[in-house]
């Protein structure tokens, strides 16, 4: 397989980058999408730390029912990945 010369390791910057064999709009849109992807980790790692507390308290003084089942279903399916 024959690399296109300006991919080749001479050529780059900075070659141990992770993201130096990519092209720059394939690169960028990567970094896009792990910037989104971190910061949505940390709002939802975020809400389960602020949350577990009240999520106990509700789990250990009422009595479970069906309202509370579903409020746990939809705080766990929250952390869910979207496509499967």
């Amino acid at each position: 397989m024959v690399e296109s010369p300006e991919f080749l390791p001479s050529k780059l910057l900075n070659p141990f980058t992770p993201m130096a064999f990519l092209s720059p709009e394939l690169a960028y849109e990567k970094a896009i999408t792990t910037y989104i992807s971190i910061g949505m980790l940390g709002v939802l790692s975020w809400d389960i730390l602020v949350h577990l507390g009240a999520d106990y308290e509700l789990l250990k003084r009422h009595r479970v029912g069906v309202p509370t089942l579903a409020y746990h279903l939809s705080r766990s399916s929250e952390s869910l990945p979207s496509e499967i």
